[in-house]
């Protein structure tokens, strides 16, 4: 039977019209499916945080001499994602709360309902995240205050040997350092006759203005600094910082201090070796009267500096720092 051109044109027609509905039945099922995917991406991304805040939270515990596995790493899993769960919370390497260094893994998980997915099956898709964070002595410092302490004094005060013995897990007596250096005259001296137990650092090698410096007290120093020489001055703490010694003393605030080991020049020429960091908090100053009278007052505490971990080789005075160092519990190569 010969077909007329208008039958032609239906058939042609309706053959185009299944085609169609093919076509945007493909269509609405890959843009489903795109949005379920993308849900599923975004809430992924979400729990890594979560799991990534819970270890840094446990290691920092662990750090000051806590337990971080307890209470802190739940709570902050439930404070960053209401519908994540924490499945384990694990220290490892030597961590617990007697040690200076460590690391924690923590594993979070949540499930994702799709909204399309049951379309074709599926109804959710259950996530999982794991981060491993180091702890340890700090190799590099940021928000250092520029006034450093001689290690050979600091090291001669039974009030900080005792705390450091102890295992320096709580806040120290204060301890007043004065400038002047009668009773150690050869600390810190690498052969020559440096006057004082503290030195003011020139972090950023400028022209060393005061204004730098009393910027750095009120503030601290936002460059990172790691441990090796550094220029300065031998001189002692002048009134010109006054009012940022007591804005820092008022504020009860934490801070990251620099000990030196050695010293060469004098004066404006010389230049400290750094060779750790402690924590502190300032309680008394003084910066009148005679040179070697004035003092700094500090309480020395167990601390998480923000810096960089780790220097193993480091020496340890109760300041440490934050590393994750792994998110996948078979590779802890750089724990």
């Amino acid at each position: 039977m010969r077909m007329t051109r208008r039958q032609t044109r239906h058939m042609s027609r309706g053959a185009a019209a299944v085609m169609v509905s093919f076509s945007l039945l493909a269509l609405f099922g890959a843009s489903a499916l795109a949005i379920d995917l993308g849900n599923a991406w975004q809430n992924e991304r979400h729990l890594n945080t979560t799991s990534d805040s819970a270890a840094l939270g446990a290691a920092a515990r662990y750090a000051i001499h806590e337990s971080g596995c307890g209470s802190t790493a739940t709570n902050l899993v439930a404070a960053n994602d209401a519908d994540a769960a924490l499945v384990e919370c694990n220290p490892g390497g030597g961590a617990g709360t007697t040690s200076a260094t460590g690391w924690v893994e923590v594993t979070t998980t949540k499930e994702v309902d799709y909204l399309f997915g049951p379309i074709i099956g599926v109804a959710s898709q259950e996530l999982t995240s794991t981060t491993i964070v180091r702890y340890g002595i700090p190799s590099r410092v940021r928000g250092l205050r520029p006034f450093a302490l001689c290690v050979d004094t600091l090291d001669a005060i039974p009030a900080f040997q005792t705390w450091l013995a102890a295992g320096a897990t709580t806040e120290s007596p204060p301890i007043t350092i004065p400038y002047g250096k009668d009773d150690n005259p050869e600390a810190c001296n690498d052969g020559l006759d440096v006057p004082g137990n503290w030195a003011l650092l020139d972090f950023d090698g400028g022209a060393n203005q005061n204004s730098d410096t009393q910027e750095w007290v009120l503030n601290g120093y936002q460059g990172m600094i790691g441990t090796g020489d550094y220029e300065g001055d031998t001189g002692s703490f002048s009134q010109s910082l006054q009012q940022e010694l007591a804005s820092l003393k008022s504020s009860g605030e934490e801070f990251g201090l620099p000990l030196f080991g050695s010293a060469s020049d004098n004066g404006s020429n010389a230049s400290f070796e750094i060779v750790a960091f402690a924590n502190v908090r300032l309680e008394n100053y003084k910066v009148s009267g005679s040179a070697s009278n004035r003092s700094l007052t500090l309480v020395f505490l167990p601390g998480v500096l923000d810096g960089e971990c780790c220097d193993d080789a480091g020496l340890d005075y109760g300041a440490a720092a934050l590393q994750i160092c792994a998110v996948d519990p078979d590779d802890l190569t750089d724990c």
